[in-house]
């Protein structure tokens, strides 16, 4: 079997090459056609060993070419890989290396395209135009490689980073990386994908005083893109009385938005919309009013905390408070979030720490 997965990938990798040298030939593009669907056919069935080393065995080949649209071909290639149940961790790092390069030189892309395609925007070209426009503009054809190379790189890393935490907290060491997907992200949907996807809040942990039944919650949070995003996950995750289902499904990644007909949200009640259960305030909050209420736009992390703890005060609900589910539309069919109750706390731990905010507001 290692001597097939070498096979394999070898097979596929001298193929990408021949296409490349031959600027697609028909044969050229038989020969990777049947690769393709050899390592495919292979790759589905196979056990994680057999599919981990297949993954291995492309991202090294792939590392040493110089070729962006080869390099994506094969970054994509181990993204289907790792959707077929191959480890995410493996090629991620050398995808995202490459990507983030690619990020940088959006701006000439966007500027080359518009130059000498004579096009005003590459987000505006239809999937079946761009065959056309290479072959109205050869010598500018090259463009149109990068911008593929970037959605197939692209595409690889939203696959692996949304199934692995340990990996997106890395990748948030990145700066370059997060920067330049930030500077990009209206310009290509690939560098917004991977802007929001990092821009998520994994592993943060949080308490939450309820003082509308003098309960208190220790909660951890999961790949969540903002205060909204939480606010439905927590009060399905503390059972509160008012839950709307869809947008709970929505904010936990298990629908994706473009599924849910018309008909479902009008069954549903509110629409394409969640309402508030609560007032959400932070501790520092002293008037209880509106004006000092958790904005939903923000981060959890923009929570101030106490003695190194970020607090969440749930008030009575003194206005109706809606948001639209389109703050967490799930980015990705395998991205799941979460915000789970740790534990919860007893009585007396509840009773502490509501004198302890109190003392300290004076």
């Amino acid at each position: 079997m290692a001597n097939e997965t070498n096979t394999i990938a070898a097979t596929f990798l001298e193929t990408i090459r021949e296409r490349e040298r031959t600027r697609d030939e028909p044969a050229a593009v038989q020969h990777f056609t049947e690769a393709y669907q050899r390592l495919a056919s292979f790759a589905r069935s196979a056990e994680l060993m057999l599919q981990d080393r297949l993954v291995r065995e492309l991202i090294d080949g792939a590392i040493s070419l110089d070729s962006n649209w080869s390099f994506g071909c094969i970054a994509n290639t181990c993204g289907m890989i790792v959707e077929w149940g191959g480890t995410p961790s493996i090629a991620v790092e050398p995808i995202l290396d490459r990507i983030t390069i690619q990020f940088e030189r959006i701006p000439d892309f966007v500027e080359a395209m518009q130059t000498h395609l004579g096009i005003e925007h590459p987000n505006q070209i239809a999937e079946n135009d761009w065959p056309t426009l290479g072959n109205a503009y050869p010598e500018h054809a090259w463009v149109i490689g990068e911008w593929y190379a970037l959605r197939f790189m692209g595409c690889a890393a939203m696959t692996m980073l949304c199934r692995d935490v340990q990996i997106r907290k890395r990748a948030r060491n990145r700066i370059d990386l997060m920067q330049r997907a930030e500077a990009a992200r209206s310009d290509n949907p690939y560098a917004y994908y991977l802007a929001e996807t990092l821009g998520m809040i994994d592993d943060e942990r949080l308490l939450v005083l309820d003082t509308t039944r003098s309960l208190g919650f220790h909660v951890q949070l999961t790949a969540i893109r903002n205060n909204f995003h939480f606010f439905t996950l927590l009060q399905d995750a503390i059972q509160a009385h008012n839950i709307q289902p869809l947008a709970v499904a929505l904010a936990k990644g298990e629908r994706m938005l473009a599924e849910i007909s018309p008909n479902e949200w009008a069954a549903d009640g509110n629409g394409e919309n969640d309402a508030a259960n609560w007032s959400y305030y932070p501790w520092t909050a002293t008037k209880a009013t509106s004006l000092e209420w958790i904005w939903g736009e923000a981060k959890p992390t923009d929570i101030p905390p106490f003695d190194g703890v970020r607090v969440v005060v749930l008030c009575p609900l003194e206005a109706p408070r809606t948001w639209s589910v389109g703050y967490f539309a799930p980015l990705h069919p395998a991205l799941r979030s979460a915000v789970q109750v740790e534990s919860s706390l007893s009585k007396s731990e509840y009773d502490d720490w509501m004198q302890r905010l109190k003392k300290n507001h004076g």
